[in-house]
């Protein structure tokens, strides 16, 4: 950072930007996952340690399959990979398991990270758990399964 403040105002600022964005990147209730480009935890956020039960000490090198449930099958992964690495995003709801082994939901976005020349150098994942979200769509769903009768839905003006 010392190097930036040799450029004068326009290194003050883009100083000030890497801080503001490691600032979000640690306050965010989001967990985020950076993996090198073989796979490796290199970076994680607070959010993470809180939702997973793992400290970063304990994740930093070590891969995502920590966080693996063995509820999605190797079809699922293969794609994952096959999509990351052609330089595309990849969204989707994860099974996982925290530290203590309980599952949880998480709906995740992996996006690939480039240099200059497109070179993918990284990945950065973004997720958040859903896990009370499918519980409460677990309930609407047996309700409403397990109804006698037909349940309709109308909207405010009856429609």
């Amino acid at each position: 950072m010392t190097e930036l403040k040799e450029l004068g105002p326009q290194g003050k600022r883009a100083e000030g930007l890497l801080r503001e964005f490691a600032s979000a990147l640690e306050q965010t209730m989001d967990s985020v996952i950076i993996c090198n480009k073989d796979g490796v935890i290199t970076y994680v956020n607070p959010a993470f340690e809180l939702h997973t039960g793992y400290t970063k000490q304990e994740a930093i090198g070590k891969t995502p399959r920590i966080l693996k449930s063995g509820k999605q099958d190797q079809s699922f992964y293969e794609e994952l990979w096959k999509t990351i690495l052609a330089g595309r995003f990849f969204r989707a709801v994860f099974t996982n398991r925290k530290k203590n082994g309980v599952p949880y939901f998480e709906e995740r976005t992996i996006s690939p990270l480039k240099d200059s020349q497109g070179n993918i150098t990284a990945f950065v994942s973004v997720g958040r758990d859903i896990s009370e979200r499918r519980r409460e769509e677990e309930k609407f769903r047996a309700l409403v399964e397990g109804a006698p009768d037909a349940i309709v839905g109308v909207n405010r003006d009856g429609r």
